[in-house]
């Protein structure tokens, strides 16, 4: 009983204290602090800063793996970076390899000794689809709504068909898929 008496007035003496620490007596002040101009904080890589065109991409590839053939070629943002992604083969292995589209910079050179099946060699990419990629984004874009831009692309052999599959943003949530048969340039599908 007695700590009760003790703490009681301790608390409200206290209390009173801090009250009296303020130097507005508990008023809003209006504090003029200098503005301070904080620069936008870039969080990654816009498709804007892609410097390296996808043919560019393609022939340092070839021109380190001459022998290769390619099988998926796609430009995708990985951790607020944009890279080429290229998956390739040749008779004796596999390769894997990562490139900043921003520099050409080889950031992931992966080579796996692997023998490729027969029925895979078809399904190769050829130098002249990946000439025909940045007509076919433009169209994407193009056929969006104002103020669209391409978010990401893969170029893929599907069925025995060269497809182009782009992604165009819209706004901060909406994107839209166009797939393309390369060799023919024909719209295969659009999703929204």
């Amino acid at each position: 009983m007695l700590k009760k008496k003790i703490l009681l007035p301790l608390m409200v003496v206290f209390a009173l204290a801090l009250t009296g620490c303020t130097t507005d007596g508990g008023k809003d002040v209006d504090v003029d602090a200098p503005e301070v101009d904080v620069p936008d904080v870039n969080v990654g890589d816009e498709i804007e800063d892609v410097k390296i065109k996808a043919i560019e991409a393609y022939d340092k590839f070839i021109e380190k793996y001459p022998d290769a053939e390619i099988t998926k070629f796609e430009l995708d943002e990985d951790m607020g970076t944009y890279l080429y992604k290229i998956e390739a083969f040749d008779s004796e292995k596999e390769y894997e390899v990562k490139m900043d589209a921003k520099t050409g910079e080889l950031l992931k050179d992966n080579v796996e000794q692997e023998l490729v099946e027969d029925d895979d060699r078809d399904e190769v990419i050829t130098k002249a689809n990946i000439e025909k990629v940045d007509a076919l984004i433009e169209k994407s874009v193009s056929e969006s709504e104002e103020g669209s831009k391409l978010d990401q692309w893969e170029l893929e052999v599907e069925d025995m068909m060269t497809i182009l599959e782009v992604k165009v943003k819209q706004g901060t949530l909406d994107n839209i898929e166009y797939k393309y048969n390369v060799e023919t340039g024909e719209l295969v599908e659009k999703d929204d």
